[in-house]
């Protein structure tokens, strides 16, 4: 295993794995959402163990990931800019 790799690790293991429950929460949204989202790959998300492992999320990848969607959202715009 690469140094990268280990620190990769322990950054998360640092910033901890939230639940989809947790993301639930912390995104005002349904459970069901969550878990279309991350199937979709609209949400950063990873399976523990494989495919059909429990989905966990990041906490560092979906406050980035909000981050991003913030900063290129506009109020009033659609997603192809122009006024709605």
């Amino acid at each position: 295993m690469s140094t990268r790799t280990v620190r990769t690790m322990t950054t998360v293991i640092e910033d901890g794995l939230l639940k989809p429950a947790e993301v639930c929460k912390l995104l005002a949204v349904s459970r069901t959402w969550v878990y279309a989202a991350a199937a979709e790959g609209r949400i950063p998300a990873i399976r523990l163990g494989g495919p059909e492992g429990p989905l966990r999320f990041v906490r560092a990848d979906v406050e980035r990931w909000l981050q991003d969607a913030r900063a290129e959202w506009t109020p009033g715009r659609s997603q192809s800019g122009q006024a709605a």
